[in-house]
């Protein structure tokens, strides 16, 4: 019989939060992170307040997510910052691809409850994006992991992009 934990949850966005728009239509349409929105491995939404210099996300790991026993994947933590910083670089209107990330990893994160994601741009030098993310509890707010990273802008048609606007430019 499977664990409570194994079934993906009912994702409630915080107050003050509304569904953000992934650019789905570059590629494939399908994040390597975000893509799935059923399964047991990870599962992502994300979502916008007033400022654009900030992305929030809800995170699940499922079962097949799973690192140390119990736990989620360092790998795949790291994954789900890496597109976050990335995505909140864009909803600020910046196409970037990462250059860099750094991550810190302060505590396991056990599979199977839905967690926080914040994550913002820092500043921006040129065609450097500077970005900060973490991954947190929604109860207590004890942050799992945090990470920095470097985006590189690139033109949209880098990305044989849409002609219409950026995701979260209005």
């Amino acid at each position: 019989m499977a664990a409570a934990h194994d079934s993906p949850p009912r994702f409630v966005p915080l107050p003050g939060w509304k569904p953000a728009e992934f650019p789905r239509s570059f590629g494939t349409g399908r994040s390597f992170v975000s893509g799935e929105t059923a399964g047991d491995r990870l599962i992502v939404h994300y979502y916008e307040e007033a400022d654009p210099a900030v992305l929030h996300a809800l995170v699940w790991f499922g079962p097949g997510a799973e690192g140390p026993p119990g736990h989620a994947h360092g790998g795949g933590m790291a994954a789900v910052l890496d597109e976050a910083m990335g995505f909140s670089a864009w909803h600020a209107g910046h196409p970037v691809v990462a250059a860099t990330i750094t991550v810190n990893f302060r505590r396991k994160l056990p599979l199977g409850v839905v967690r926080g994601v914040t994550c913002r741009v820092e500043r921006v030098d040129d065609r450097k994006v500077y970005t900060f993310g973490q991954i947190y509890d929604l109860q207590s707010g004890a942050f799992f992991t945090e990470a920095e990273g470097l985006f590189i802008i690139q033109p949209l048609d880098a990305f044989g992009g849409p002609d219409g606007p950026l995701p979260g430019r209005k």
